[in-house]
């Protein structure tokens, strides 16, 4: 499970995506005086901040999970959907994340969305044993034909199927959003009572506009309240990649987190 819904590659929503939501059921805030004008060219142009305000409005009813049939479609469409074995964006992504580990090697490790399990083939290098995990069986097959000795893949949805056993590290890279609060919740819970003492999390997150159940900072800040009891550390590194496309110079951001008991012995650089 990976990447905002409908955002693939991370691009930004487009006007005329926002043109689409608006006509689907928001006709009546835009005829009661909402800041939209027509152009010379005769499209709509409607506020960035009435858009603001009409994403906020739309959040105010919760959403559910999103199903394990939308990832299924989504990898059986094409094998590598969002592009991570190709994207400089994910590499660069993937280092940032093993540089947060405060270990040099893990006994146990835990990857929930692994997808095609491209980040799970270097978490793999640092771990005795690694855990991948990821609702679409699709996925999981072509992770397994990587052929990692030390990697166990296995298709599961959460929170329904989280695995029995004990981890010393426990990494969920882009797929917290995918949750809604309620499960988001549980999976936090679950997570903590399978943590080995002295153990610790690593969450990665995209910022940006998505249409999620949660946002990146709504996951990560209702994980780590869930878990801040045992693990009241909460490491917080926002990364910014600039990425030069042909002539355009792209921004594109995720934060990484470390959420632990205490202060790693070495200092992450």
């Amino acid at each position: 499970m990976k990447r905002p819904l409908e955002l693939a590659g991370r691009r930004s929503v487009s006007l005329g995506a926002q043109r689409r939501r608006i006509f689907t059921g928001s006709e009546g805030c835009l005829a009661s005086g909402a800041a939209a004008s027509m152009s010379s060219s005769g499209l709509l142009k409607v506020s960035t901040g009435f858009l603001k305000k009409l994403r906020s409005a739309s959040r105010i009813q919760p959403k559910g999970s999103v199903p394990a049939s939308h990832f299924e479609a989504k990898y059986r469409a094409d094998i590598d959907p969002w592009g991570f074995r190709n994207s400089q964006y994910d590499q660069q992504k993937y280092q940032a994340t093993l540089d947060a580990l405060s270990r040099r090697r893990y006994h146990q490790a835990l990857e929930l969305g692994c997808g095609i399990g491209t980040l799970s083939r270097l978490l793999a290098a640092r771990c005795d044993r690694l855990l991948a995990l990821d609702a679409s069986q699709t996925a999981i097959a072509e992770a397994k034909r990587q052929n990692l000795a030390n990697v166990d893949f296995e298709a599961a949805c959460l929170p329904t199927d989280f695995p029995t056993g004990r981890f010393d590290l426990i990494v969920l890279s882009e797929v917290l959003y995918y949750f809604s609060d309620t499960d988001l919740k549980i999976v936090a819970q679950r997570c903590v009572d399978a943590l080995d003492q002295g153990g610790e999390m690593i969450l990665c997150h995209y910022l940006g506009e998505t249409d999620n159940p949660l946002t990146g900072a709504e996951a990560s800040d209702l994980f780590a309240a869930v878990v801040s009891a045992r693990l009241p550390l909460r490491t917080t590194l926002k990364v910014r990649t600039r990425l030069k496309v042909r002539t355009t110079l792209k921004e594109r951001e995720y934060q990484l987190e470390r959420l632990s008991a205490q202060m790693p012995r070495a200092k992450i650089v």
